[in-house]
């Protein structure tokens, strides 16, 4: 856990050290939806970053997405594109946003396909980035959700809190992947971020995620002011 000032600066620098670690292999990144990441999109974009990183090197998929056009306000993708995509050479067959003018079901299931044909029948993701929402949920996976037991890659589950139906890899991919880091800001997650350690057995879906190497938080200290102590510190 690192509790910081800065959140954007450390996740770069975490990113940033995955892509070096891999040599020239190909990094797979699942990216996170929600307000949190946008920042670091903007970062990614600007032309300074942009000359610093190998974008040949990355594969990106998205955690989940709404079933909207990537044109529209609430589109996962269509936020990361206007901010960061559209201003990098990245390669465009090695970018895979979901499929969303198909119906949920078949997108989660094109999804799924895409997946496996990329990262193997057992897919494994070097890098997932995941928030945390006010009530607990990460990804598109809310509390009750049936995706939360799912034995798929890719659901689309009715959100009822939301009142439409959301695009979600399940825990059974995330909980596969090399490394899964939280990005956490703001005062009102701390409510949150309290119970998720205080309360193992609260049964939030973001205790699902439980990889095989402990996910890594990143907190801003608004985020992480009623964790008792914080296991690790760091200015920034």
């Amino acid at each position: 856990m690192l509790v910081v000032d800065d959140v954007t600066t450390t996740a770069l620098a975490l990113w940033a050290g995955v892509v070096r670690a891999a040599g020239r292999r190909r990094v797979s990144v699942a990216l996170s939806g929600g307000s949190t990441p946008l920042e670091m999109f903007s970062r990614l974009g600007s032309p300074d970053m942009s000359r610093e990183w190998p974008w040949e090197q990355l594969e990106l998929f998205w955690g989940d997405e709404r079933p909207v056009p990537p044109d529209h306000p609430d589109s996962n993708y269509g936020a990361a594109r206007a901010r960061w995509l559209d201003r990098v050479p990245l390669p465009a067959h090695q970018i895979h946003p979901w499929p969303t003018e198909l119906g949920p079901e078949e997108a989660a299931r094109q999804y799924a396909a895409t997946i496996t044909a990329t990262l193997g029948a057992t897919p494994v993701f070097d890098l997932v980035w995941l928030g945390v929402g006010p009530e607990g949920h990460t990804a598109s996976l809310f509390p009750g959700s049936p995706a939360l037991e799912a034995d798929s890659l890719a659901e689309a589950p009715y959100v009822a809190a939301k009142g439409t139906v959301r695009l979600t890899l399940t825990p059974r991919v995330f909980n596969l992947s090399r490394r899964v880091v939280f990005l956490v800001r703001g005062e009102d997650k701390r409510q949150i971020v309290h119970r998720a350690f205080a309360e193992p057995d609260a049964g939030l879906p973001v205790q699902a995620i439980q990889p095989a190497a402990d996910p890594w938080w990143i907190l801003d200290r608004a985020a992480a002011a009623d964790l008792p102590a914080f296991p690790a510190s760091a200015s920034s």
